[in-house]
C-alpha cells in the first residue's frame, strides 16, 4: 500500500504544473560558442560571432559567472577577439555564464586625482593626478604630470556610485581612472562630485567645527565646514575633529 502511494505521489509530482514549468526552464538555456565581436560595458552587453555565422548580443547582471583563461573575471576583464563560451536564457538573452580564452593584454594603469578638463567634443577628460601608481612594470604619469584619458563607448562611468556620461562630469571633482597605457584610452572612470583637497592642517575650530587647510599645490588655506556626518579618519583610523592638531 506505502509503494502504491508513492508511486502515485511521484506521478503527480510528474504531471504537476509545477514540475513542467521546471522542467520547462531546465529545457531553457542555449549554448553560445565562437568569438567575441564586441563589449559594452555601459549596456553590460557582450556580442558573440557563432559558428553559424550568427552574432548573439547577450545581457550580463550581477548573477553572470564569468571566466576568462580559468580565473574568475568580469565584463571589463573580457576583450575583442576572445573565444567565448556562453550559457543563456534564450527567452531574455541574458547570459548565466561566459567563459573566455585570449591573449594577455595590456595591463591597465590606474591614476588618481582631481578633473582638470572635460572635453566632450574630442571625448577626452583629463585628470590632474595627486600620486603615480606602478603595476607589473608599468608607471602612471608622475604626480603633477596631467594625463589626458580617450572615453570611448566602452568605458565605464561613474559619478557618486551611480552610471553616468561624460558630460555629467566637471572640472574639480575627484576622479580615479583605470586605463591603456598603450593607447590612453579609459577603460573605467569613477568620479566624486566632491573636490578634493591635500594639504596640511594649519587650524581647527572646535567650536566652529571648522578646519582650515593650507593646499600642498599652493594658494591660501581653506576653511571647511566639518558636518555631524563627516567621516574622519586619523592614521587609517576612526577619530573625531578633536583628535586633530595643526601641522
Amino acid at each position: 500500500m506505502r509503494k502504491l502511494i508513492a508511486i502515485l505521489f511521484v506521478t503527480a509530482l510528474l504531471l504537476s504544473p509545477h514540475s513542467l514549468i521546471f522542467l520547462t526552464k531546465a529545457d531553457a538555456t542555449a549554448r553560445a560558442r565562437g568569438v567575441i565581436r564586441a563589449v559594452d560595458l555601459r549596456a553590460a552587453t557582450v556580442a558573440i560571432y557563432t559558428r553559424n555565422d550568427e552574432t548573439v548580443v547577450l545581457a550580463t547582471n550581477e548573477s553572470t559567472h564569468i571566466t576568462r583563461n580559468g580565473e574568475r573575471a568580469t565584463l571589463e576583464d573580457l576583450h575583442q577577439g576572445d573565444g567565448a563560451i556562453a550559457l543563456y536564457n534564450p527567452s531574455t538573452l541574458v547570459a548565466s555564464e561566459i567563459e573566455a580564452r585570449g591573449e594577455d593584454g595590456s595591463t591597465l594603469v590606474r591614476v588618481e586625482g582631481v578633473i582638470a578638463a572635460v572635453d566632450t567634443g574630442a571625448s577626452t577628460v583629463t585628470i590632474d593626478p595627486t600620486r603615480s601608481v606602478q603595476t607589473s612594470g608599468v608607471t602612471a604619469m608622475a604626480a603633477g604630470d596631467p594625463v589626458t584619458l580617450h572615453v570611448t563607448a566602452n568605458t565605464s562611468i561613474t559619478l557618486d556610485g551611480r552610471p553616468a556620461r561624460l558630460d555629467d562630469l566637471s572640472r574639480g571633482f575627484s576622479a580615479g581612472a583605470s586605463y591603456n597605457p598603450d593607447n590612453f584610452e579609459a577603460a573605467r572612470i569613477a568620479a566624486e562630485g566632491f573636490a578634493e583637497l591635500r594639504g596640511v592642517i594649519r587650524d581647527v575650530g572646535f567650536v566652529l567645527h571648522t578646519l582650515t587647510v593650507e593646499p600642498s599645490t599652493g594658494g591660501p588655506a581653506i576653511t571647511l565646514n566639518v558636518g555631524p556626518n563627516t567621516p574622519i579618519s586619523l592614521n587609517d583610523r576612526p577619530a573625531t575633529l578633536e583628535d586633530l592638531r595643526r601641522g
